[in-house]
């Protein structure tokens, strides 16, 4: 019982060493999901300029003001859906 014991034990360590590392949940301001809100309504069929939206954030890079619209852009559709 000991010995199975230690081999899940070591089994489960593997498999954590194994896991990659994600990298920290980035975290926005209440004021900056509304002017995100604010882009998207400007911009509500064509695509958003994002190497000239990015100068309104502070510390903000193009990539995450790109993932963060495609979030809300997707919870608004989820919300019309129901």
């Amino acid at each position: 019982m000991e010995a199975r014991y230690l081999a899940a034990l070591v089994t489960t360590i593997l498999q954590y060493l194994r896991m990659p590392i994600r990298s920290p949940k980035s975290v926005w301001s209440d004021d900056e999901l509304c002017l995100i809100k604010y882009v998207l309504s400007l911009y509500p069929h064509r695509g958003v300029n994002y190497e000239h939206v990015v100068y309104l954030f502070k510390n903000r890079t193009v990539q995450e003001i790109k993932k963060r619209c495609s979030c809300v852009r997707d919870q608004a559709r989820r919300k019309e859906r129901s």
